[in-house]
């Protein structure tokens, strides 16, 4: 992984508010923007919420509110036409890169860094088979 290629996953890091902001978020496709959105709504209206069905009184994910207060809890669009698992693992592994740099907020408890990869052209037909091979494959390189 190159410097260059771990700059562009830095740029196509979105906050929460930046989905909302039209000059930040006009740099993506409005399909990617749609998305995004998506993931981000069943982020802040489950993930970050308590479920009595899941046997917690906090929220489902506890660091999520905390990480969305200090701004940094990121979505990054990622497409899988046209890439092999291969391809799709090494853009993972981008972002993980990018979490274990000072940046992208100095001073913070790396617990509340968190990069969610939205895969906006992945079809819930296609998801699971998808997504259970690349996670099997990172299971094994790391």
């Amino acid at each position: 992984m190159d410097g260059t290629h771990s700059l562009a996953q830095a740029a196509n890091l979105f906050l929460f508010e930046d989905l909302e902001d039209g000059s930040r978020a006009s740099t993506l496709a409005k399909s990617e923007l749609t998305a995004l959105r998506a993931v981000a709504h069943w982020i802040r209206e489950f993930v970050a919420k308590p479920h009595k069905d899941l046997g917690r009184a906090g929220p489902v994910c506890p660091f999520v509110p905390a990480a969305r207060e200090r701004r940094t809890l990121w979505l990054a669009p990622e497409q899988t036409t046209g890439r092999s698992q291969a391809d799709v693992i090494e853009a993972l592994n981008g972002y993980r890169m990018l979490l274990q740099e000072p940046r992208p907020v100095d001073g913070e408890k790396p617990n509340y860094q968190s990069i969610v990869v939205v895969f906006t052209d992945l079809t819930t037909d296609r998801a699971k088979a998808f997504l259970d091979d690349v996670l099997r494959q990172c299971r094994s390189c790391s």
